[in-house]
């Protein structure tokens, strides 16, 4: 039982210890960001204004904290991706609209609506941020395997809360991503 108790310590210790040395190791924000990949490892990540914002938290009853997905329906082609930290409240979504996505591309993000490419961060009740017409972004797919349900990339944007007109500067987004 003792020797047991002894190896929960151990563990319990070594796990404490290894989450603050990876915190601890992020020189600048950019360097909590999850790595650029291509593989489908199912990470997003990016800067608001300068705060690193990754999927977090336990989705249950409240929806899943990553999603990802690529449709088409009736001629309509829908990509999105949803990023939500459930601790802190802050949600991030991108969205194209009727455009297929191909691999080597850029993509405008501008105003929102149903036939648009378009962006959005909400932080509770401190701010809906959305892309418009002065406001925008780009979304740039470094890899897209349909057959794999793969799409990889970058993005940045700005978006302004039109309530408030505050302005939140997303950079440094990334994503490698499995779609449904």
């Amino acid at each position: 039982m003792k020797l047991r108790l002894f190896y929960l310590l151990v563990i319990l210790l070594t796990t404490l210890t290894s989450c603050s040395k990876e915190n601890e190791s992020c020189e600048s924000p950019v360097d909590c960001l999850p790595p650029a990949t291509q593989t489908g490892a199912n990470t997003v990540g990016c800067l608001v204004d300068g705060k690193v914002l990754v999927p977090a938290g336990k989705g249950f009853g409240t929806g899943a904290v990553l999603k990802a997905q690529y449709s088409t329906y009736e001629g309509d082609i829908l990509f999105g991706i949803v990023v939500r930290d459930v601790d802190s409240g802050r949600n991030l979504y991108l969205e194209l609209r009727s455009e297929r996505i191909e691999e080597k591309k850029n993509y405008e993000l501008n105003v929102v609506s149903d036939t648009t490419n378009y962006a959005i961060y909400s932080q509770g009740s401190l701010g809906f941020f959305q892309t418009n017409e002065i406001y925008k972004g780009e979304i740039y797919f470094s890899k897209v395997d349909f057959s794999k349900r793969i799409a990889s990339g970058t993005f940045w944007f700005d978006a302004k809360d039109d309530e408030n007109g505050e302005v939140v500067e997303v950079r440094e987004g990334r994503f490698d991503v499995v779609f449904f």
